[in-house]
């Protein structure tokens, strides 16, 4: 608020203010910041990314489809984790066939960094569309190369539907998979969790973003 205050053109101000309403369960406003700051950069990919991923959260998937599309034109290499986005966001809106095409995507760019948490994305909607075996065998190639306390391996085996096994690795999420967390239906069993309370109070997630539901 400050830098904004200082400078209203900021649109890496706007971004950011943006995704830290959105975390706190003020999707309007979130969505405010985030065409205010694309209106100011309608050039810049990470701010339709930003701004698709908070529609996402909202669940507004239409809306999040055409955002997470512009991010992908505005930028000349890959981006895994726009894919990532986009897997998600085609499966919940009944996309299935190019849901499973674009989780193979983020597959076969498996050493293309930053990944994000796009494999445990691509991973889910392969085991939800059907395709268990190859879901089994990508999340083998993913947690072959993680380290052992990485937060990464609690969300694959969310993925999985593997929840007793995640659960360890739940505690030691960093905020920017809080949002997933309190919204992805990917974790609704975590949040049916009689433990899902002490979790949330042990991330910090507010209250607000969980009864924003």
């Amino acid at each position: 608020e400050s830098a904004l205050a200082a400078n209203p053109q900021l649109a890496l101000a706007r971004m950011w203010y943006g995704l830290l309403l959105a975390g706190m369960g003020r999707f309007e406003p979130a969505e405010a910041q985030s065409r205010k700051g694309a209106e100011l950069e309608p050039l810049w990919f990470m701010q339709f990314q930003i701004w698709g991923n908070i529609c996402q959260h909202q669940g507004n998937f239409s809306r999040a489809a055409e955002l997470l599309a512009r991010a992908a034109a505005l930028r000349s290499e890959l981006y895994v984790s726009n894919l990532g986005s986009r897997v998600t966001v085609e499966y919940r809106l009944g996309h299935t066939e190019s849901a499973v095409n674009l989780a193979r995507q983020v597959r076969a760019n498996f050493d293309v960094r930053p990944r994000g948490s796009a494999d445990p994305q691509a991973i889910y909607v392969l085991l939800k569309t059907g395709h268990a075996a190859e879901a089994e065998d990508y999340a083998r190639q993913v947690m072959a190369r993680l380290a052992p306390q990485s937060h990464l391996r609690g969300y694959v085996l969310v993925a999985l539907g593997r929840i007793e096994e995640a659960w360890p690795y739940l505690s030691d999420m960093p905020t920017q998979e809080l949002l997933k967390i309190a919204r992805d239906p990917m974790f609704e069993p975590v949040r049916r969790d009689p433990r899902f309370s002490a979790l949330a109070a042990t991330l910090r997630i507010p209250r607000e973003l969980l009864s924003s539901q």
